[in-house]
């Protein structure tokens, strides 16, 4: 819960208030191992699982670390934590010096490094649906997007990257 209140939240609800511990996984991590490590070693229960489906009933928004842990680990660097989804781990990453930015962004993001040539984009919401499908571009119009976190994935010669960002 600290984890999604701290994304959506930015700035109210900061996650080294709730808890003491090092910050160490990434050189711009600002959420404490204790955390990371809670999420490596606890898998999600069926209750925690039945109370996020009871919430997106209700309000309309999930957990996204519920509905899959990994996410904490792409954000965050921390441990390994379980990938529910099959697709965000699995994911070749040897195309290096591809980047996206800004990491937070309103309404465009883009990409450097890729090769000029064909290239498939792939940007999945939180639930890992793919909300946003296109090939070749470089600069890609996000402004349809709702706020929350983000995964963009490229494919090109059979080698796949993928980088989070955060839609403000």
């Amino acid at each position: 819960i600290i984890m999604y209140m701290y994304l959506r939240y930015p700035g109210q609800c900061e996650a080294t208030s709730s808890a003491t511990g090092n910050v160490s996984y990434a050189p711009e991590n600002d959420m404490p191992d204790l955390f990371l490590e809670w999420n490596e070693q606890d898998p999600v229960s069926e209750l925690e699982i039945r109370r996020n489906n009871i919430i997106y009933s209700f309000q309309g928004n999930r957990n996204p670390f519920i509905d899959n842990p990994y996410l904490a680990t792409i954000i965050w660097n921390g441990p390994q934590a379980s990938d529910n989804w099959s697709l965000l781990s699995n994911l070749d990453q040897s195309l290096n010096s591809v980047y996206i930015y800004p990491s937070i962004a309103e309404n465009f993001i883009n990409i450097i490094g890729v090769a000029d040539t064909s290239f498939k984009i792939y940007i999945y919401n939180q639930l890992g649906q793919i909300v946003i499908e296109g090939r070749d571009q470089k600069s890609i119009d996000i402004s349809t997007l709702s706020s929350g976190v983000y995964v963009l994935r490229l494919s090109q010669s059979n080698t796949d990257v993928q980088s989070k960002f955060i839609v403000k």
